[in-house]
């Protein structure tokens, strides 16, 4: 039986990243810890173009796609289940290059990767820092080495619900242009979702023009008043990178 385990991206501990654990240019494991209870309400663990999965042999590498908009190299694609069972990790450990295209290879199934079922795997690239503090992403690009990377049509946001369940989800997306926002498109998705699953949202990417976006979700609680609140910003390049 699958655990319900709440563990979330901002609760990596720096004890996960040890020397035992580094494998060439990333972290990755699969670890054991306690049940988290303190996970908050709404948690983002993917955002990018649909993955169309593992190829078919047991032994592959992805590669994962993405631009980096600031003129720092701080990018952390990082990797975690969208439903816990094995509390799978990965994180990555690679100086970028700003302003431009970048790729993260060379990770590897024979580590960890090749446990986990591809339609239950979330990666992000995550801007600035690697703790959920930092609310600022590149839509990844995940492939496999043995194709080619497709120009994204939409882009998946994976919301993992915390320990309360939710009655629905609505999100706004917004162009941002310094502080102000201008909105783009709005959706509810009229469905409930309990604790510890998890919520996709779909936002066509074809209309986006080059700049940040604000993708802003509220959540009304099943058993209680309020909601459960997120927000976190993205670069869009219309021209993607596919190399």
């Amino acid at each position: 039986m699958a655990a319900t385990t709440t563990f979330v991206l901002c609760a990596f501990q720096p004890d996960w990243r040890t020397p035992a654990n580094f494998h060439d240019n990333r972290y990755e494991a699969l670890i054991r810890i306690k049940r988290n209870t303190s996970a908050p309400p709404l948690e983002l663990v993917s955002f990018g173009a649909p993955f169309e999965g593992y190829p078919g042999s047991k032994d592959f590498s992805l590669r994962v796609h993405f631009f980096l908009p600031t003129d720092q190299p701080a990018a952390f694609v990082q990797a975690t289940e969208l439903d816990e069972d094995l509390q799978y990790r990965m994180e990555s450990k690679v100086n970028w290059k700003p302003k431009t295209c970048n790729t993260f290879e060379g990770w590897r199934s024979d580590v960890a990767l090749n446990k986990v079922p591809a339609s239950n795997l979330g990666v992000v690239v995550r801007l600035d820092g690697s703790s959920a503090d930092f609310r600022r992403f590149s839509p990844a690009v995940v492939v496999a080495d043995s194709k080619s990377a497709p120009k994204p049509g939409s882009y998946l946001a994976v919301m993992r619900i915390g320990t309360e369940p939710i009655q629905s989800l609505r999100w706004s997306l917004y162009s941002k242009n310094n502080n102000r926002l201008t909105p783009v498109a709005s959706a509810n998705v009229p469905k409930s979702f309990r604790s510890a699953s998890h919520a996709t949202i779909e936002i066509n990417a074809g209309g986006l023009k080059n700049g940040w976006y604000r993708l802003v979700m509220q959540a009304p609680y099943s058993a209680r008043p309020g909601t459960a609140d997120y927000a976190f910003d993205f670069y869009n390049r219309v021209e993607p990178c596919l190399r």
